[in-house]
């Protein structure tokens, strides 16, 4: 483990907190710094800073500072007429599953993902060290900008993947009617194909 200076480890939390704690451009940061210092993995950025290891180091926030982490919660707003939808789609589903023989063969269960293009909070990087549960809840747009990867499975079939971008190849976000054209132009073809 290289030992730093005070100077450079007290530089080194100065960086990482003007880099909104983010180890990866406090990296960089010290690399273009400190070019003569080999670079660290980023679990020993701190050890190297601070003169003690990644697990003595949570154990002096855990135990002795009572210090722990929480995850923040990203919660997709919902509107008043949500609850509504979902328990009509519901029963719909049911009502048709004892309308038409075997309905479950004919039912395309599909699902997406949204690859964001704007500066948009990822839970999985968002974390709270504190003295207690701030209860923090990060309501977030229901339609951030995207762009989105489809798929499809039926119980023969799967279909896709499809991605959602225009006449040029360019990606865009996908809407209502982009979704219904991707049903007409990409859906319905490829079930004729694969029968």
């Amino acid at each position: 483990m290289n030992k730093y200076t005070p100077e450079e480890r007290a530089e080194i939390v100065t960086i990482f907190i003007k880099n909104n704690r983010s180890i990866i451009a406090t990296q960089w940061k010290l690399s273009q710094t400190y070019s003569n210092l080999p670079m660290h993995h980023k679990t020993t950025i701190f050890e190297s800073a601070l003169y003690v290891s990644a697990r003595s180091l949570r154990r002096i926030l855990k135990t002795d500072l009572n210090i722990f982490p929480y995850k923040i919660q990203l919660l997709q707003t919902l509107l008043p007429k949500d609850p509504d939808q979902r328990i009509e789609c519901s029963n719909a589903i049911l009502r048709l599953s004892g309308e038409i023989e075997n309905f479950s063969y004919k039912l395309i269960m599909s699902d997406e993902t949204h690859f964001l293009l704007s500066d948009h909070a990822s839970k999985h990087n968002s974390w709270f060290w504190g003295t207690q549960n701030p209860q923090l809840i990060h309501e977030t747009s229901l339609h951030p900008l995207k762009t989105s990867l489809w798929c499809g499975i039926h119980a023969k079939n799967i279909f896709g993947p499809y991605f959602f971008e225009n006449d040029h190849a360019v990606v865009i976000t996908d809407t209502a009617e982009r979704y219904q054209d991707m049903i007409r132009n990409f859906l319905v073809p490829e079930m004729e194909v694969q029968g």
